[in-house]
């Protein structure tokens, strides 16, 4: 059975991936190499989280869990290859 926050969660997540998908058309950002995945597992996290509900409950319960640490970790990753990137021009001003 779904939770109502599951399915808002899941739609939240999914528009804020396109959202990500259509500015990073516009203009790719090396620095943002591990944040885009990490968004990917944030709703496949979400997916895995509704299909819980359905069948296979440990299953897609380790998978939710395991894609949520996954992103942590690749969000961490993407704010220290942030941080630790040589500023451009632009960013020197």
């Amino acid at each position: 059975m779904f939770q109502e926050s599951e399915i808002i969660n899941f739609f939240s997540a999914l528009v804020s991936v396109l959202i990500i998908l259509l500015s990073s058309r516009k203009k790719e950002v090396p620095k943002f190499r591990f944040i885009y995945p990490g968004f990917f597992l944030v709703v496949s996290g979400c997916v895995f989280t509704l299909l819980e509900g359905l069948f296979w409950y440990k299953t897609f319960n380790l998978l939710e869990h395991l894609s949520y640490g996954a992103a942590g970790i690749l969000f961490a990753a993407g704010a220290w290859a942030m941080r630790n990137s040589p500023a451009t021009a632009e960013e020197k001003r």
